[in-house]
């Protein structure tokens, strides 16, 4: 769900944005008490020339948020600018020192809902993958029924049948089987002699 590009009601907004890179910010969730802490740079680089981003009308990248923002209404957050920074690199430390001191990834509500809209850490730190409810489990069952596979051409099956035929030979051990030999034999046998070994 598409969100319209109005303005972000952003608090903290500094008076002068020119001697710095970008923010690190909040967007709270004033109905659920959900969060999300992200960056934002006030400048971007197009073909060497520095411009303004959108960070005015910005909203998070994160579709968990705008998705959120779309079904509550903007009305229902806040959108707040923790710090500015005058590099990038201090913006981006300084994110991702925030998002591990709140600890974005696992912290829950008193209910069992994840506190943070955050999926990630530095794009190397993840949510941990959570059982499915039973719930879930009954919709993937229904939406799998009656879903069948698309036959194979009788063209596919013969160049299954002419594939699963044809026998190579490892030409390092004389070992003999299908295509799949090449897994381990070939250029990956052990018995591969080693060229810097050679005198």
């Amino acid at each position: 769900m598409a969100i319209k590009r109005t303005l972000t009601p952003w608090q903290n907004i500094p008076d002068d944005i020119t001697k710095l890179a970008g923010f690190v910010y909040d967007i709270e969730n004033k109905v659920t008490g959900q969060k999300y802490i992200g960056r934002k740079y006030f400048y971007s680089r197009n073909k060497n020339i520095m411009i303004e981003s959108d960070w005015k009308t910005y909203k998070s990248s994160s579709e968990h948020v705008q998705e959120a923002i779309a079904f509550y209404g903007i009305d229902n957050f806040d959108f707040i600018i923790r710090a500015c920074y005058a590099l990038r690199s201090q913006v981006n430390f300084e994110e991702t020192v925030a998002q591990f001191k709140a600890d974005v990834l696992t912290a829950k509500l008193l209910d069992g809902t994840r506190v943070y809209y955050n999926r990630s850490i530095m794009n190397k730190f993840f949510v941990a993958k959570e059982k499915a409810s039973d719930e879930h489990k009954v919709k993937l069952s229904l939406a799998k029924q009656g879903r069948k596979r698309k036959p194979f051409t009788d063209e596919t099956k013969t160049k299954m049948s002419i594939a699963r035929k044809i026998i190579i030979v490892c030409p390092h051990c004389n070992k003999e089987g299908s295509s799949s030999l090449k897994r381990w034999h070939f250029d990956n046998c052990k018995y591969k002699p080693d060229i810097n070994n050679l005198t």
